[in-house]
């Protein structure tokens, strides 16, 4: 190989990288949050290995007011609203690293919980995330920076129907609770692998969700 050659090597930029590779998805429902337990894991290690990407979101319809903890493997909250209701959600994320196991709840007592985790190989490190958004649809905004993952995670809430999967984005994993006396709950992950510098979700429908946009290389 010519200087010029690796040089130019050396000093590849994202967008001469291929995007990760998405490898599966799971999801799970819990009436409460203490019923998501290291016996009812979320079964991310069917498709995880040490490095994966792994990121996690949830809906409920009522939060935690003692707080949740994570079980198994510990996640790096991206955005956390466990305290809230109608929705609760989070979204975090987790390199998987030696001796980490599938994810439960420890503690916590929230109502009507849908649980999706999604993971990805080839990833690096997280570059930047939108705040919450809630519409019908929700309006989630652009999102400036050089990334080649895109992963808008989604919910509703007091509903069994799915949110709306944004355009030009694929199914990464869902979730829908049926509880009792409208404690239902929706969980969704939809994923973009494109090397862009800007990225705006957008949907053709009406559907009432929450959203947030996160970015990774």
């Amino acid at each position: 190989m010519l200087l010029a050659d690796r040089l130019k090597a050396a000093k590849a930029t994202f967008g001469d990288r291929p995007p990760p590779e998405f490898i599966g998805g799971v999801g799970d429902g819990y009436a409460r949050g203490y019923n998501f337990t290291s016996d009812r894991a979320l079964n991310i290690f069917q498709y995880a290995t040490v490095g994966d990407l792994v990121v996690v979101s949830f809906t409920a319809r009522a939060g935690s007011s003692s707080g949740f903890s994570w079980g198994g493997m510990p996640f790096t909250p991206i955005v956390d609203g466990s305290a809230n209701n109608d929705p609760a959600y989070y979204v975090g994320y987790r390199f998987v690293q030696s001796g980490d196991a599938n994810p439960y709840f420890s503690s916590s007592d929230l109502i009507a919980l849908s649980v999706t985790g999604t993971v990805f190989r080839g990833a690096s490190s997280f570059v930047g995330t939108t705040a919450y958004a809630s519409g019908a649809p929700p309006t989630v905004p652009q999102l400036t920076a050089n990334a080649s993952l895109w992963l808008v995670s989604s919910g509703r809430w007091a509903e069994t129907t799915l949110p709306e999967t944004p355009s030009g984005y694929s199914v990464g994993a869902s979730n829908s609770f049926d509880g009792q006396s409208a404690n239902d709950a929706t969980s969704l992950q939809s994923y973009k692998a494109e090397s862009l510098s800007s990225e705006t979700p957008s949907y053709t429908g009406n559907l009432q969700s929450w959203a947030v946009l996160s970015a990774f290389i």
